[in-house]
């Protein structure tokens, strides 16, 4: 039976009101602390009581497509990180399931970010469809701040995306205030690693973003398709994030909620970073709007104290938002490339009230123990980068372009989304070549003339090289 902790939304205004509401929810004894119950509400976390829970297909099918609220996103995603049966469960769903029941899906901006519907049946409102500026097209989805439109620019033909602000943000002028400044600030970075905001709208009474339209899907989205990505691809992604995150540091701005679902795969193999400015528009947006209520300050976050995504958000962005600079933004970038070699986050049990309060004291799972084939310089990378310590991260996303260049060169470019940039299968892991057996063959890297022992049932496979982490063929 799932239990639904103070969910995004309720109204808890006293530490008394969210005691009752987690203990009418059902919710464990150790998850009815009030602190821990305003944390859950303002990250709208839902919690499994066991793996026996598991998601039926058709919510399966939600999640792959992104066709979920974030909540129950993050729940399964949970969920499916500690279960193999949902997790095998997910990888058998085919595609022509996935075409009939989110209509393109992967051609939406931010496939998890939003939640794609069929456009049959979704009204456009009357003022969207009269703005003298665009010709709104169909009904992206829905995602945490509110709808997403495709639309065209009537004058000069391009295509973008319409993010419109929820009405219940717009109320507060203040807000309103916050929402132009944000998306001034997201307006001054061109980089083509970072999704082009355009401009700020009205129609009415609904504001909006309009924004670069991306064709691709989100990272998110292709490792819950295809699986866990070979190294050189998620270095090469991983370094294309890191170039937007560093234009973006000499702006002066931080992201503060980097991960695989803000990082879209473009067909045409480039990675674009959503939502700049939105994380702490709607964070403190909301928390402002739950003070202005009457809601009692004690019993909430302070506004912007929570700024992020459990599973990628750094220790030191949930004790102090205030201090975190773009060395958390290289902490959730790091927890974004253990995802992409894993599947899973570093941290499954984020979502814990020990995790998530005294996030210092966790430890992630050695990675080794999940990939036998990766490099151990990548492990070093990887390590420094998710590191609790922000002192011991690299400084800045610069660092990590270049320490992660020699992993990425093998990766192609081409044709990434339309050719997923994932072999479905892990790697396999050669050892060092011993005496002859029967049962293996002997291959060499062609590019450091190092030699292996190979299993013969792996004649053909992609092979990561330990020593120069090249790729190459396994045959004889």
């Amino acid at each position: 039976m799932n239990c639904v902790v103070a969910r995004s939304g309720d109204r808890a205004t006293t530490r008394e009101q969210l005691w009752l509401a987690a203990t009418r929810s059902g919710a464990p004894a150790e998850l009815r602390d009030p602190l821990q119950v305003a944390a859950n509400r303002i990250v709208g976390v839902r919690l499994v009581n066991s793996a026996r829970d598991h998601p039926s297909r058709q919510r399966l099918a939600a999640f792959l497509g992104g066709q979920l609220e974030s909540s129950e996103l993050a729940l399964i995603a949970s969920h499916i990180d500690a279960c193999d049966v949902c997790g095998q469960a997910l990888r058998e769903i085919p595609d022509d399931e996935l075409v009939a029941r989110l209509r393109d899906a992967s051609s939406t901006v931010g496939a998890d970010e939003v939640a794609p519907v069929p456009q049959q049946g979704v009204a456009v409102p009357q003022v969207l469809l009269d703005h003298p500026k665009y010709k709104v097209g169909r009904f992206l989805g829905r995602g945490g701040m509110g709808a997403v439109y495709q639309a065209e620019h009537r004058l000069m033909n391009r295509q973008v995306a319409l993010k419109i602000i929820h009405p219940r943000l717009t109320k507060n002028k203040r807000v309103i205030e916050r929402f132009h400044q944000e998306v001034k600030a997201a307006a001054s970075l061109a980089h083509p690693n970072i999704v082009t905001a355009y401009d700020a709208e009205q129609a009415g009474d609904l504001h909006f973003l309009i924004m670069e339209y991306v064709d691709g899907m989100s990272l998110a989205r292709l490792v819950a398709k295809k699986g866990p990505m070979e190294v050189a691809y998620a270095c090469h992604f991983v370094r294309q994030a890191a170039k937007g995150l560093q234009h973006a540091f000499e702006s002066g701005m931080v992201h503060r909620d980097i991960k695989p679902h803000n990082l879209m795969l473009t067909r045409k193999g480039q990675i674009k970073i959503l939502d700049f400015g939105m994380a702490r528009l709607a964070t403190e947006s909301l928390a402002e709007l739950e003070l202005a209520a009457g809601a009692d300050l004690p019993t909430l976050l302070k506004p912007g104290e929570i700024m992020g995504t459990p599973g990628y958000i750094a220790p030191e962005q949930i004790v102090d938002p205030a201090k975190a600079d773009i060395r958390a933004d290289i902490y959730s970038l790091g927890c974004t490339l253990y995802f992409l070699l894993t599947g899973q986050t570093p941290f499954p049990d984020i979502m814990s009230r020990q995790a998530l309060l005294t996030p210092e004291t966790r430890q992630p799972r050695p990675i080794h123990e999940l990939r036998a084939d990766l490099p151990a310089g990548l492990i070093a990378v990887l390590n420094r980068m998710i590191s609790c310590d922000p002192a011991r991260r690299y400084a800045t996303p610069d660092n990590v372009i270049k320490a992660l260049a020699p992993l990425a060169k093998a990766a192609p470019i081409s044709s990434a989304a339309t050719e997923p940039a994932c072999s479905g299968k892990l790697p396999v892991a050669p050892t060092p070549a011993p005496a002859h057996d029967t049962s293996t063959f002997l291959a060499q890297c062609p590019f450091c003339k190092s030699k292996y022992r190979i299993p013969n049932k792996a004649f053909g496979a992609s092979i990561s090289c330990p020593n120069c982490s090249s790729f190459f063929t396994a045959a004889p």
